[in-house]
């Protein structure tokens, strides 16, 4: 950042944050009585505009507002798997600055008791789940089966509407979105053509999240097989996500509100 020259002689970072604004948000913005005459002091985009203006509006933030010194030129980035990984992990720089957030890296789980310190799971569940290094796993349900994630993954499982369920796995230093003549998803062929691994319908479609997970992994170790189940890709997957359901997924997992 400093090669950049975005750290001003006072200390404060220029960062790089975008916001598209509706007329409809922007009339209601105007409004705001502390906008109707010039405005001295700091505005916060996020504290300020974003949370008092949603559909129910709230704002406590102001009343119980908690402070983290983070100190001097300190930036946390979530932008790839790398960073996320990072920052997550037990005595990152993250952890360190927010040493209440969460204990270890294994993340609002059952059944899972140890991964490598390199990795992260979050709002799982298992038995006897075994998880290489550098990897991400998130959302599955391995049921009662014993099962091992290779090292260098992403792996998670999306509630699709419906009521059925995909389960992805991609390597964490893959270009999901960059085009190919021929589609190879772990080093098989997929005998797809012109299609990106974002776009390209590898992965099969389950009724339980457990069985779209043995599916995927199956797969992903053994190659692309005739199957009765409809495919789909990660592009039409998160069209049909069902966020509701994942979220209700993920309160199951822990009594903490965070996400209501």
């Amino acid at each position: 950042m400093k090669e950049d020259k975005a750290i001003r002689e006072d200390g404060t970072v220029l960062t790089d944050s975008c916001y598209f604004l509706t007329w409809k948000f922007c009339e209601r913005l105007l409004k705001i009585p502390i906008l109707q005459t010039p405005v001295t002091e700091e505005l916060c985009c996020y504290g300020d505009f974003m949370r008092p203006m949603g559909s129910d509006p709230k704002l406590d933030y102001i009343e119980k507002c908690k402070i983290s010194a983070l100190g001097d030129n300190t930036f946390f980035h979530f932008g790839t798997y790398h960073e996320y990984i990072e920052s997550l992990i037990p005595n990152s720089g993250f952890r360190r600055s927010f040493p209440n957030l969460y204990k270890t890296n294994i993340i609002f789980s059952k059944g899972i008791s140890a991964i490598p310190h390199s990795s992260l799971v979050e709002y799982s569940s298992g038995v006897d789940l075994k998880v290489g290094e550098n990897s991400i796993v998130s959302g599955i349900d391995s049921a009662n089966d014993s099962l091992n994630f290779p090292s260098d993954i992403l792996a998670f499982t999306m509630t699709l509407k419906g009521g059925m369920f995909v389960s992805v796995i991609v390597k964490i230093e893959e270009d999901i979105k960059k085009k190919s003549n021929r589609v190879k998803w772990n080093g098989h062929n997929t005998r797809i053509d012109g299609h990106s691994l974002w776009e390209a319908p590898l992965f099969e479609i389950c009724e339980t999240r457990a069985k779209s997970l043995r599916a995927t992994l199956r797969e992903w170790e053994n190659g692309m097989t005739e199957t009765r189940f409809e495919r789909i890709s990660i592009a039409e997957a998160v069209k049909r996500h069902d966020f509701e359901a994942d979220l209700e997924w993920r309160r199951s997992l822990t009594d903490l509100q965070i996400l209501e």
